[in-house]
């Protein structure tokens, strides 16, 4: 990340982290002991590279779920209120899943943690096109809601297909394959 920002400094580059819970629920979610101080150590790491350079965004997202649903709200004011990211992003689990009652979840608890999202950030980026990514994502929340509400299939889920990811250890993957890339060979990359 630190190589990207610098090298390209014309480049917006968003992060995402994955927070679905406090310490343990988190944990017990991503099924991998220790992951939620891992998440905190990589935000620390995050947000004092983001005070020294403007081209980079450090967003939460969190997969609404039955283990979840009732601190959703209180989650999101916590993370709001204590790391205080550009954004937070509210998703439902919804796809291939390994046990289905993870998606059995309260449409008024996904509606009034939206609205609560909605209240707690502003949404005022200017950077440019960032109003019709906005609209894009809002449109896209609304249609994966109505799929949910309705069963009834709206999009296809996009999930570690449009970005990369850096898992646990420290392995990127591309969105668009299944390879692992090492933090070196990305950096490595950005070299050459």
């Amino acid at each position: 990340v630190c190589n990207i920002v610098k090298k390209c400094s014309n480049t917006h580059l968003r992060v995402s982290l994955s927070l679905d819970g406090h310490e343990k629920l988190h944990d017990d979610i991503r099924k991998v002991p220790g992951n939620y101080q891992n998440l905190m150590e990589t935000y620390r790491q995050l947000k004092s590279l983001g005070k020294q350079h403007k081209n980079l965004t450090i967003d939460f997202a969190t997969v609404l779920q039955n283990d979840n649903q009732e601190t959703i709200q209180e989650l999101f004011q916590k993370v709001h209120d204590e790391f205080k990211p550009d954004n937070h992003m509210l998703m439902i689990a919804r796809g291939n899943v390994k046990d289905h009652r993870v998606k059995q979840v309260s449409p008024d608890i996904y509606k009034q943690t939206i609205e609560l999202k909605e209240k707690l950030y502003d949404n005022s980026e200017t950077r440019p096109q960032s109003s019709f990514i906005r609209a894009i994502t809002l449109r896209s929340l609304d249609l994966i809601f109505k799929e949910y509400l309705y069963n009834k299939y709206q999009l296809d889920c996009v999930a570690g297909k449009r970005y990369c990811h850096i898992n646990f250890f420290r392995k990127t993957y591309p969105g668009f394959g299944y390879y692992p890339l090492t933090l070196t060979a990305c950096s490595q990359m950005m070299n050459a």
